[in-house]
């Protein structure tokens, strides 16, 4: 097996030089900088020979380059955004769906859309009207969930299934926990909840309802304490 005998470079000097060489700094700019500093020129240029040709040195370099990219990139958002309004937060009533996407989604500016749930029959929701409605329903929740560090992960763990006007009464409680709680994953909205999914009206032209109505599962329901 051949091996590469070490140079008798300082440990620190080898960093210096991968870490330079590495975020694209010349060759020849990195070595003028380092003899400057009286390193002995035979140690200095087996280093770079070794350092230069070592695939540790490729990745590093690749991983560099990534690292620019993305900051080209958020440079380019931050002159647009600068440009367009800087960090004022806009507030927009019945906006044309073309152009928040244009705008907003895909030019990642935060907006207030005002009005958006005006027509929801949800906004009436309370407690008593969802347990009048749907309070017989079977839902699956999370419980337990302060007992174990892990329960996001290991969520099989916690499903316990109720009586959706029992959870409804352990929220109304109004103690302060995360020791239970319905979730997305859960799926009690296009199931066991579909009586009030009715209620919940998908923005036109912004965002889909799955069910292919203006109502439905574009959301989740995730009522707790």
């Amino acid at each position: 097996m051949t091996t590469t005998e070490a140079t008798r470079l300082d440990h620190g000097w080898r960093i210096w030089l991968a870490e330079n060489l590495a975020m694209g700094a010349p060759v020849e700019e990195v070595r003028a900088a380092a003899l400057a500093q009286s390193i002995d020129p035979a140690d200095l240029d087996a280093e770079l020979e070794q350092l230069t040709g070592h695939p540790y040195f490729a990745v590093s370099r690749r991983m560099a380059l990534r690292y620019d990219w993305l900051e080209s990139i958020m440079d380019v958002y931050r002159l647009l955004r600068n440009g367009d309004g800087g960090r004022e937060l806009d507030r927009r009533t019945a906006i044309d769906p073309a152009e928040f996407f244009a705008r907003y989604y895909f030019g990642h500016r935060p907006v207030v859309l005002d009005g958006l749930l005006d027509d929801w029959p949800a906004r009436e929701w309370t407690l008593d009207e969802m347990a009048r409605r749907c309070g017989d329903a079977q839902v699956e929740v999370m419980t337990g969930r302060e007992a174990n560090p892990e329960h996001a992960w290991q969520y099989d763990r916690h499903r316990t299934t109720m009586p959706f006007g029992d959870y409804l009464r352990l929220v109304g409680a109004g103690s302060r926990t995360n020791d239970f709680y319905m979730v997305p994953r859960n799926s009690n909205w296009p199931g066991a909840l579909r009586p009030l999914v009715g209620d919940v009206r998908a923005p036109a032209g912004i965002i889909d309802a799955v069910d292919g109505t203006e109502h439905g599962t574009c959301c989740s329901a995730r009522p707790g304490p």
